[in-house]
């Protein structure tokens, strides 16, 4: 006698209800803004003033 009963035929496959792995999006380039640009150009101009590059020491203009 077997202990444990054939039941092959009665177990049906189980269903894959995995997610499907979703597309990742792809990321947007960041839109030029002038005005911004020219006022980080702006801060940046001071803090020059305020510490100067070797870049500029080696040209000698300050």
């Amino acid at each position: 006698m077997c202990m444990f009963p054939d039941n092959t035929n009665t177990e049906k496959p189980i269903p894959s209800n995995r997610p499907k792995p979703k597309p990742k999006p792809k990321r947007k380039r960041k839109v030029f803004n002038q005005e911004q640009t020219k006022k980080r150009i702006r801060k940046y101009s001071k803090t020059l003033a305020l510490y100067p590059t070797k870049y500029q020491l080696q040209k000698g203009t300050l």
